[in-house]
C-alpha cells in the first residue's frame, strides 16, 4: 500500500491525517520494511529439501561460518511499508536484496575455494549443504545485526576506517555466549519455519 500522503493525493479533498486515521482504524501502520533476500523459484525446493535432510539433525555438533562487512559513513536509510501487524514476512512487505549467486558453502565466495575445502578435509570437517539466498537459516546473520547496532550507537564511529575497527573488536569482545547461543538453539524452528512457510521467507 503507498503512504498516506501519496493517497491523499490522488483522493479529492482529503488530507494525509485523514487518510492515516482511517487505516489505523483497520489496523494498518507505517513500518519498518523488513530487508531479505530475493528468493527465486529454483530456490524455493531447494530451501524445502534443506528443511527435510535436517529435520533430525543434531545441531550442537555444527559449526558455523559466515563473513559480514562494515562501512564507514552515514547509517543506511530504512524503506517503510504500510501493513498490519502479522503481515511483515509478506512478499509485498518486504525489500528484496540481492547478492552474487556464485555457488558458495553459505553465499560466501570464499568458503568454496579449493584452500578452504583441503583444510576441511584435512580436519575431518563434514560440509553441510546450504541453500542460496538464505542467511535466514544461518544463526550468526542475527549476531551480524547485534554487531552492528551496537557500533552503530557508539557516537561517531564510523568517521575513520581505524576507529569503525577499534570499536568493531570492542563491541565484538562484549558479545556474550549467552546471545549467540539464543539464536543457535533454535535451528530446530528454522527448519519447521522453512517447512511452514513452503520454502518461502521465514520471520528468521
Amino acid at each position: 500500500m503507498a503512504d498516506f500522503r501519496t493517497i491523499s493525493e490522488r483522493v479529492y479533498n482529503v488530507t494525509a491525517r485523514q487518510v492515516e486515521s482511517v487505516a489505523h482504524k483497520h489496523g494498518y501502520h507505517r513500518c519498518v520494511a523488513r530487508r531479505k533476500p530475493f528468493i527465486s523459484e529454483a530456490t524455493i525446493p531447494k530451501r524445502i529439501a534443506w528443511a527435510e535432510e535436517n529435520e533430525r539433525r543434531d545441531w550442537q555438533g555444527v559449526m558455523w561460518t559466515d563473513e559480514s562487512k562494515l562501512e564507514t559513513g552515514q547509517r543506511p536509510g530504512q524503506k517503510r511499508v504500510t501493513r498490519r501487524p502479522g503481515e511483515e514476512n509478506l512478499h509485498e512487505c518486504i525489500v528484496p536484496t540481492f547478492r552474487n549467486t556464485r555457488k558458495t558453502l553459505d553465499g560466501a565466495p570464499a568458503h568454496s575455494g579449493k584452500l578452504p575445502q583441503a583444510a576441511r578435509e584435512e580436519a575431518g570437517i563434514q560440509r553441510l549443504t546450504h541453500p542460496p539466498s538464505s542467511p535466514d537459516l544461518n544463526p550468526i546473520e542475527p549476531i551480524w545485526n547485534l554487531l552492528k547496532n551496537r557500533i552503530y550507537d557508539v557516537p561517531r564511529s564510523r568517521d575513520t576506517i581505524e576507529g569503525l575497527w577499534e570499536v568493531a573488536q570492542q563491541v565484538w569482545a562484549e558479545i556474550t555466549i549467552e546471545e549467540i547461543n539464543k539464536h543457535t538453539r533454535r535451528m530446530n524452528d528454522r527448519v519447521l519455519a522453512v517447512k511452514e512457510a513452503e520454502g518461502w521467507h521465514t520471520p528468521f
